[in-house]
């Protein structure tokens, strides 16, 4: 209940959902991460893998921080619109000099997302049973 008793944490999640939504934006649809970024092939262990696995793993985080920072849009709109936006964002690839679209990529987004949102069910789920106290029995 940190972020309800102190209201700048929660106008700070909001930020840091906003950037990262930004920052993921801009990587998928920017010509220039191609340039930056090695190709998996290209680099040693373990990185290779972060690098194959990056839609997936920012898709979860952006996710997580979308649900955990109380939007008052209602949580199933909040997953359609990065649903909609991951598939989108594949799309609009198109047009960016240097990139393509990639169902695997696609994949990623939507697998992402989905684990992004368990992620946060699970610790919302043992957040408030941890806030209501052990239960009682009585006999």
């Amino acid at each position: 209940m940190l972020e309800n008793r102190i209201p700048h944490t929660r106008v700070a999640l909001k930020l840091l959902s906003v950037v990262s939504l930004l920052v993921l934006a801009w990587l998928l649809l920017s010509s220039i991460p191609p340039r930056v970024f090695p190709r998996p092939q290209q680099v040693a262990e373990p990185f290779s893998t972060v690098l194959v696995l990056g839609h997936f793993l920012c898709f979860t985080t952006v996710t997580f921080l979308a649900l955990w920072s109380r939007w008052s849009l209602p949580r199933p709109a909040i997953l359609l619109l990065l649903v909609l936006g991951g598939v989108a964002t594949e799309f609009l690839q198109m047009a960016v000099p240097g990139r393509h679209p990639d169902v695997f990529d696609g994949l990623q987004n939507l697998v992402g997302i989905a684990l992004g949102a368990s992620v946060w069910w699970a610790v919302a789920t043992l957040r408030t049973t941890a806030l209501r106290g052990p239960k009682t029995i009585v006999s």
